[in-house]
């Protein structure tokens, strides 16, 4: 069953409310003639375990080959200073 209810009555009566949640009621809470929440009750969601599991990468990260330096030539803090002297 679903309700439409205004903010200030949701707010004055929100544990009448909330007990009618728990019993299975859905509520939609409107500012004015808007709905901006809808108020259902909580179904608990199967645990899900993760697994980290290692890189796939032969010999390891430490294996990649990193440029020593960026393949542009730009002076990154000079860029910025300047950009935040222009404001």
């Amino acid at each position: 069953m679903t309700r439409n209810l205004k903010i200030a009555e949701f707010k004055s009566q929100l544990s009448r409310h909330l007990g009618a949640v728990r019993k299975g009621a859905q509520l939609v809470i409107f500012d004015r003639d808007h709905p901006i929440a809808k108020v259902i009750p909580f179904q608990k969601q199967p645990e899900v375990k993760l697994t980290v599991q290692p890189a796939k990468i032969p010999g390891g990260l430490k294996s990649l080959k990193l440029p020593e330096r960026p393949p542009f030539d730009i002076d990154v803090v000079k860029l910025l200073r300047e950009d935040r002297d222009r404001r």
